[in-house]
């Protein structure tokens, strides 16, 4: 590894806090940084871990203390097995599990949160967001128009159509 691999990855990194935050790219699905190290791409946080740490067991991840995807202090990282991580989760409340793991989030999928006024329950006694509701139904009346109107369009008989406006070359009265 050179000097100018080790200046790169340090000039991606805010050390405005205990963490120090990748302000480089990152992957969009979980947060976590991605660097180029000359010779592959790696995830910056695994990155820091094995600069400052050692080598990164196989099939092993690397953790954060912190919970913060885009950290690479290397004192708030560990390395552990998907287990471990899950374990991890576990303890700190961020995943749900259990018989009534539904009935412990406060947010729906899409965000909204599940309030007095934003919350509808099903025959089943189970929690609809309103708000998604209300954008299904739309949605769902817009393919439903759609559909009524292609319909209309395909199955016309062109017979039928009145042309009198359409840029006929009769005139009114039938002449050409």
């Amino acid at each position: 590894m050179n000097d100018d691999t080790i200046y790169r990855f340090f000039s991606y990194v805010s050390y405005s806090s205990g963490c120090w935050e990748w302000q480089g790219s990152a992957n969009s699905r979980m947060g976590h940084g991605s660097f180029w190290d000359g010779s592959r791409k790696m995830l910056a946080h695994r990155w820091s871990y094995e600069f400052f740490i050692e080598e990164i067991p196989k099939g092993f991840f690397v953790c954060h203390h912190c919970d913060n995807a885009c950290c690479v202090n290397p004192f708030h990282l560990f390395t552990g097995t998907q287990k471990d991580n899950m374990a991890d989760c576990a303890a700190k409340g961020r995943i749900y599990s259990g018989p009534n793991h539904y009935a412990l989030r406060t947010h729906c999928k899409n965000g909204h949160e599940f309030s007095n006024e934003n919350t509808q329950y099903n025959k089943y006694g189970s929690r609809i967001c309103r708000t998604c509701r209300i954008f299904n139904n739309k949605q769902r009346y817009v393919r439903k128009a759609l559909k009524q109107a292609n319909e209309i369009l395909n199955n016309t008989d062109s017979s039928k159509v009145c042309t009198k406006h359409l840029g006929s070359t009769e005139n009114n009265r039938g002449e050409k």
